[in-house]
């Protein structure tokens, strides 16, 4: 057959430089594959071909076991494939060629090799291939993680002394050297070492040379890494000489790029060594593993040079140029992928970077590299932690963890269980993050490594900080100063340090570090350090009272960042006033810093330097600053998917949107009041307009959600309520109880995992944006907003408070005249006696802080509202705010004269708020669109009544004490009385169970329940509604993560039980409890309570809200508001005293939230 160009210049070169003493100086590739071989001796080449291909072969000795080992290889391929015609049609056009075979024995190689291919008769290529085979099958089990190890490592033992009988070294050799890794990954180095001493002898005794390159490099790696750099160096010193003397250079080369990674001292030294070899003999694929190493090196020194835009460019450029020629393993390119994903990262192209990763995951895992995938995918976690991509993070840690633990690696297993209480500690679980950390601590003692110990104690301090312990996170990184295994970390913790001494205010101490880290920041800056060096620096002067000075050093952090990210430093200049006009920048690029880090830093700076510029009285660059600012935290919130972490974000950016408010209300300029109105939309309610905007708690997923994510919720589901009704048997003891309890943890967090996952599968297939912008103040008022109506927000800061008042037509701002802490202190007067209440003759009001309350909320707007016409207020509330019933405000009256025999009647003259106007609640403004301007779900029928429910035995409530629900006295009563009233379906007792709520409650226009509520602050998702316990297997709790996932879309839920408008406090964000919950699923109004309520009474104004609703018909918060005022006048006697219902405690809790029309 006719050669092409390329193989005929490429014999014809070789042969001539062979002839010409030259012959040293030609490369063969030392991985030829089966297909290299075939190229050579296949059917592809002539018969005269074929012998100038065994002239080389002759000329070139070392490589003659290289080719035989392909042709080896090549048979065996086929062979596996089935293909027999094929394997022995390879074999024979090898076996044609003499001149290839004689110039292997005359070298000695592969003897045994050539003597059984050449006489092995069916039989003997079936057990060829069996032995084969079953060395696969076990690298595989190994890879998979099916088999034990000490079973797969006796297997591979077996098959390796099978194959040495039947004298097929190479393949005995490759299992060995297959075992080794198996020895060193699980800890048993010592086995290792011995093995590859004697193996590595025996391959030098055969005279093959690629199995002694492999097997040497592997054992100077273990060596190396144990410590024994002296046996190393010899190992190597012996080797060299080895090679050199059989002119096997390109393995000369391997063996010194080996020693080059582990011996730091003569690393430069062993590199140049190296790539002299490589390029005398053309080794495209040693030069590439070696560009490999040297980018490895500037990575990881971060010391990429000149301009930070092209070098990693130029990096890669290499390496693409080397890799058509190299044709690089599996391993070669698993660790180009992941390079170039650091690069990636550094260039700020995070989506780049996480298919590089999984490319370099994919490549290892085909080298059967275990713990070079672990490492990867841990960098991966890391990489979609950065993009808040929380499951996928869980995702990558499971696998790698699995592989750790297999090998039973554990400083592998610490650096997995950092990064989850990283994650954990992201999401503000600092309980859920020091578990983990306990279980690092665990690994790391067993680890005994100092490198696992730095960092446990780094995750610890990040821990310490999250949780506003700043003294315990200054201690931890004081005791890790000079630690050898942070060298590579020292200029971080040193920051880190200084930062913390700046919170604590120890600013001469913040400074002098700073100052003594000037000069090793100059010796090898990172555009990272340089950036927060500057920050702390600015923040430090600040404290110092130097303004000017830190404009300086806070505007060069700034727009550093803004550098770093690839933006126009004079557009930077403009914005930030050219604070940093004059600064040096680093030329090194950060290497350490990834997105999210650069926009943290760069929210920070401009929160400072907004704060430098007030100090110093330039107000109009204190404003853009600030508007810079926020921009940039949008821009981070736009890749938040997941609610806690959208919670988490809020608390720790809270103080940058509130002072930018405060600075803008400050002003006194009228569309600086507007912004400021526009950016509290940004900040109050957010997470819950997002959250109901993307649909992500809806049950109705489609096709958004594999259903066996969902099936494995529903199961998780099961699992938990199978353990809540064991645990609330008679009969249980405590130490059983104690059980159930830690299993019941278990099965909560595993549920809460799945709802993270289900909700970002939905959040990645919806259709809609998973950002959603506040809407225009002017669309709110125009079209939102109903006549008649008013919207109070209220922002409460240290200092002052504020209220805007937005109707169809104003929008203005009031100043409140108390600050945040006052106004906490009389909302806890006011409402503590009322929330304790136990006995409801006894329960103090305290009239005096509920009149200071009403004339300083209400009072600055009492007069424009009137003018204006109002007759309803919809109330957003902020912080202590939202315990506080607006309703029972003093607005007028005086206590009159009381009296033994009647109690509460004192408060028979006091006017409330309630008697004024029309009160309704909403978390989010942009509720409003929710609630009037778009229709959540169209209900078919008229009222459905249900509740009532029959006791169920031992009650173990949510907050785990143990207390008895007993039969609600009046429920039943208040249930038929509605029904009657209104005309609805009537469900009571042991009907009313929870399987029949989920059945009908979808179904009805209005929904009215009376029961039992628990509120379950440890794990709110676990608070609920009581049902009666039926056999169809539900225990009777609907809980608030079933209700969430419920489509009800009911147009009024009246929520007739205790603690249903209770829930945990988020500042900006307001209770998260029962309530929101059902907002999720889709109930436009409804009536809860803040606390516990009366019995007779919460069903006495059930009765007249309905009544008020239907014969009336008034709106639903009109309703209410009749029906509390007409419960006032109500009163009870029991044992001759006169129980009058004027005390908020029996008319006050029950609050309407949404628009209530």
């Amino acid at each position: 057959m006719k050669l092409s160009i390329y193989k005929s210049l490429f014999l014809t070169l070789a042969l001539v430089l062979s002839w010409s003493g030259y012959a040293q100086a030609v490369w063969i590739p030392s991985d030829i594959s089966y297909r290299r071989f075939e190229e050579l001796v296949g059917n592809s080449y002539s018969y005269e071909d074929t012998i100038n291909a065994g002239k080389v072969i002759n000329a070139f000795p070392a490589y003659s076991s290289r080719l035989i080992a392909a042709g080896i290889d090549s048979v065996l391929y086929y062979y596996g494939e089935g293909n027999v015609l094929r394997a022995k049609y390879v074999f024979d056009r090898a076996g044609s060629n003499a001149r290839l075979l004689e110039g292997a024995r005359q070298r000695g190689a592969f003897l045994k090799e050539i003597s059984f291919l050449e006489n092995a008769g069916t039989s003997g290529m079936d057990a060829l291939a069996g032995l084969v085979q079953g060395a696969d099958s076990v690298w595989a089990m190994i890879c998979s993680q099916s088999i034990g190890l000490r079973d797969a490592v006796e297997r591979l033992e077996s098959f390796s002394a099978r194959l040495s009988d039947l004298g097929l070294e190479h393949l005995a050799l490759n299992t060995t050297l297959r075992r080794a890794k198996v020895l060193q990954w699980s800890g048993r180095r010592k086995e290792a070492a011995s093995l590859l001493a004697e193996s590595t002898g025996k391959a030098e005794g055969m005279g093959y040379f690629d199995d002694f390159v492999l097997l040497s490099c592997r054992y100077i790696d273990m060596l190396s890494s144990g410590g024994n750099h002296s046996k190393a160096d010899s190992l190597f010193r012996s080797a060299r000489e080895y090679l050199s003397a059989g002119k096997f250079y390109s393995g000369e080369g391997r063996l010194a790029l080996a020693m080059a990674k582990t011996d730091e001292e003569k690393r430069s030294g062993y590199i140049a060594h190296s790539d002299s070899l490589f390029r005398m003999t053309d080794d495209a694929a040693g030069l590439f593993d070696l560009a490999l190493y040297k980018l490895s090196l500037l990575i990881g020194e971060g010391a990429l040079d000149t301009s930070r835009a092209q070098a990693p460019d130029d990096c890669i450029g290499t390496l693409d140029s080397l890799r058509a020629a190299a044709r690089p393993s599996h391993a070669s390119m698993g660790e180009y992928y992941r390079l170039k994903a650091l690069l990636d990262m550094r260039m700020d192209s995070l989506e780049k970077a996480e298919s590089d990763f999984i490319l370099s995951y994919v490549e290892f895992r085909s080298a059967g590299e275990m713990l070079e995938q672990a490492r990867v995918l841990i960098e991966l976690a890391r990489l979609e932690s950065d993009l808040r991509k929380h499951v996928e993070v869980l995702r990558y840690l499971f696998i790698s963890e699995g592989i750790y633990r297999y090998f039973d690696v554990k400083d592998g297993l610490v650096k997995v269980f950092c990064q989850r209480a990283i994650e954990q500690c992201n999401e503000c679980k600092i309980g859920e993050a020091k578990r983990w950390l306990a279980r690092a601590d665990g690994s790391a003692s067993r680890a005994r490594k100092e490198e696992a110990y730095y960092l446990i104690n780094l995750v610890r301090a990040r821990v310490a900080e999250a949780s506003g312990d700043t003294e315990k996170a200054l201690k931890i990184r004081l005791a890790l100063k000079g630690s050898k295994a942070g060298e590579s970390r020292s200029i971080k913790n040193e920051l880190s340090i200084a930062d913390l001494y700046c919170e604590l205010d120890e600013l001469d101490k913040a400074d002098s570090l700073l100052d003594a880290l000037s000069p090793a920041l100059k010796s090898r800056m990172s555009m990272s350090s340089w950036i927060r060096y500057n920050l702390i620096k600015g923040k430090v002067l600040m404290k110092m009272g130097e303004a000017e000075k830190a404009v300086a050093c806070l505007g060069a952090a700034f727009e550093g960042c803004g550098l770093e990210k690839g933006a126009n430093r004079q557009a930077f200049d403009a914005e930030v006033g050219i604070a940093a006009k004059g600064a040096t920048y680093p030329s090194a690029s950060s290497g350490d810093c990834n997105r999210s880090d650069l926009l943290d830093y760069e929210a920070e700076a401009g929160y400072y330097l907004s704060i430098a510029y007030d100090s110093l009285g330039r107000k109009g660059l204190a404003v853009e600053t600030g508007r810079r600012t926020i921009e940039l935290l949008e821009l981070k919130r736009t890749r938040i998917q997941t609610e806690s972490m959208k919670y988490s974000f809020l608390d720790r950016s809270r103080k940058i949107y509130r002072k930018q408010i405060t600075r803008l209300l400050g002003g006194g300029k009228k569309e600086h009041r507007l912004e400021a109105c526009y950016t509290l939309s940004y900040l109050k309610g957010r997470v819950i307009s997002e959250m109901l905007g993307q649909g992500s708690r809806s049950s109705g997923f489609g096709s958004l959600v594999s259903d066996s994510l969902l099936e494995e919720r529903e199961r998780i589901g099961e699992r938990i309520e199978k353990l809540q009704r064991k645990a609330r048997s008679d009969t249980i003891s405590k130490a059983t109880f104690e059980e159930l309890k830690s299993k019941m943890d278990r099965a909560l967090e595993e549920f809460d995992r799945l709802n993270r996952q289900i909700n970002l599968a939905a959040f990645s297939n919806i259709n809609a944006p998973d950002y959603k912008a506040p809407l225009p103040i002017f669309y709110v008022r125009k079209n939102l907003i109903p006549d008649s109506t008013a919207v109070l927000q209220y922002f409460l800061d240290k200092t002052c408070s504020w209220v805007f008042v937005i109707t169809p037509d104003t929008l203005d701002v009031f100043r409140l005249d108390a600050s945040k802490p006052k106004i906490k202190r009389l909302v806890e007067n006011v409402i503590r006696p009322l929330h304790d209440a136990d006995n409801y003759a006894e329960v103090p009001f305290d009239v005096g802080s509920s009149r200071k309350l009403y004339h300083i909320l209400i009072g600055p707007v009492s007069d424009v509202l009137t003018g204006l016409g109002v007759k309803q207020l919809i109330i957003q509330r902020d912080a202590s705010l939202n315990l506080l019933p607006f309703e029972l405000l003093v607005s007028g009256g005086s206590v009159a004269e009381g009296s033994s025999s009647k109690i509460y009647y004192e408060y028979r003259n006091l006017n409330f708020l309630v008697d004024d106007c029309i009160v309704s609640y909403i978390p989010s403004l942009e509720l409003l669109y929710d609630r009037v301007g778009g229709v959540s779900g169209k209900a078919r029928k008229g009222l459905l009544c249900i509740g009532s429910p029959s006791p169920g035995g031992n009650e173990q409530l949510a907050s785990n004490n143990r207390e008895h629900l007993e039969q609600l006295k009046y429920a039943g009563a208040e249930l038929r009385e509605v029904a009657g009233e209104f005309g609805g379906r009537l469900i009571l007792g042991a009907n009313a169970t929870e399987s029949a709520f989920k059945r009908y409650a979808s179904f009805y226009r209005f929904v009215h329940v009376a029961t039992h509520a628990r509120f379950c602050d440890a794990h709110p998702d676990s608070s609920y509604l009581k049902f009666s316990v039926a056999s169809d297997g539900e225990d009777g709790r609907l809980q608030m993560r079933e209700i969430s996932s419920m489509k009800i879309g009911a147009t009024l839920l009246f929520l007739n039980a205790c603690d249903t408008g209770e829930g945990k406090l988020l500042e900006d964000e307001g209770l998260i409890g029962i309530a929101r919950a059902f907002l999720y699923a889709g109930c436009r109004n409804m009536v809860v309570n803040q606390w516990r309520v009366y019995d007779r009474t919460s069903a006495l104004l059930a009765e007249r809200f309905y009544s008020n609703l239907k014969a009336r018909g008034l709106a639903p918060a009109n309703a209410l508001r009749e029906a509390k005022k007409e419960l006032r006048k109500e009163h009870e006697t029991i044992n001759g005293i006169e129980i009058y219902y004027y005390n908020p405690v029996f008319w006050a809790p029950s609050i309407m939230v949404g628009v209530g029309r």
